[in-house]
Protein backbone atom coordinates (compact mmCIF):
# COMPACT_ATOMS: atom_id res chain seq x y z
CA UNK A 1 0.00 0.00 0.00
CA UNK A 2 2.71 2.18 0.55
CA UNK A 3 4.66 1.85 -2.62
CA UNK A 4 1.39 2.66 -4.12
CA UNK A 5 0.85 5.64 -1.92
CA UNK A 6 4.16 6.87 -2.94
CA UNK A 7 3.72 6.27 -6.63
CA UNK A 8 0.74 8.19 -6.78
CA UNK A 9 2.34 11.09 -5.08
CA UNK A 10 5.22 11.01 -7.48
CA UNK A 11 2.88 10.73 -10.84
CA UNK A 12 0.62 13.82 -9.18
CA UNK A 13 4.40 16.06 -8.94
CA UNK A 14 5.18 14.62 -12.73
CA UNK A 15 1.62 15.93 -14.40
CA UNK A 16 1.66 19.27 -12.32
CA UNK A 17 5.55 19.88 -13.78
CA UNK A 18 3.96 18.74 -18.13
CA UNK A 19 2.93 21.45 -20.10
CA UNK A 20 -0.59 22.11 -20.17
CA UNK A 21 -1.57 20.15 -23.26
CA UNK A 22 0.24 17.10 -21.95
CA UNK A 23 -1.53 18.10 -18.36
CA UNK A 24 -4.88 18.30 -19.73
CA UNK A 25 -5.14 15.65 -21.79
CA UNK A 26 -3.52 13.09 -18.68
CA UNK A 27 -5.61 14.37 -16.61
CA UNK A 28 -9.23 13.55 -18.74
CA UNK A 29 -7.43 10.01 -19.49
CA UNK A 30 -6.97 9.86 -15.75
CA UNK A 31 -10.87 10.55 -14.72
CA UNK A 32 -11.82 8.19 -17.40
CA UNK A 33 -9.12 5.20 -15.52
CA UNK A 34 -10.16 6.39 -11.92
CA UNK A 35 -13.04 3.92 -11.90
CA UNK A 36 -11.37 0.85 -11.96
CA UNK A 37 -7.84 1.21 -12.75
CA UNK A 38 -6.65 3.72 -10.94
CA UNK A 39 -3.10 2.76 -9.39
CA UNK A 40 -2.92 0.94 -12.55
CA UNK A 41 -2.76 4.25 -14.14
CA UNK A 42 -0.79 5.75 -11.75
CA UNK A 43 2.11 3.20 -12.34
CA UNK A 44 1.87 3.45 -16.18
CA UNK A 45 1.89 7.22 -16.21
CA UNK A 46 4.66 7.16 -13.92
CA UNK A 47 7.22 4.52 -15.78
CA UNK A 48 6.15 5.72 -18.85
CA UNK A 49 7.32 9.26 -17.95
CA UNK A 50 10.04 7.85 -17.18
CA UNK A 51 10.97 5.75 -19.88
CA UNK A 52 9.99 8.95 -22.26
CA UNK A 53 12.48 11.40 -20.40
CA UNK A 54 15.48 8.51 -20.72
CA UNK A 55 14.61 7.69 -24.79
CA UNK A 56 13.95 10.59 -26.11
CA UNK A 57 17.19 12.48 -25.67
CA UNK A 58 19.11 9.18 -26.63
CA UNK A 59 16.77 8.73 -30.14
CA UNK A 60 17.27 12.60 -30.93
CA UNK A 61 21.23 11.99 -30.78
CA UNK A 62 20.89 9.12 -32.59
CA UNK A 63 18.92 10.82 -35.71
CA UNK A 64 21.25 13.76 -35.52
CA UNK A 65 24.15 11.33 -36.63
CA UNK A 66 22.46 8.95 -38.99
Amino acid sequence: MLLHVTKAGVCIFVLYQLPNCLDEYLMLYYLESVKNKEWLFLSFSLWSWFGWSIWVPILKKNASQI
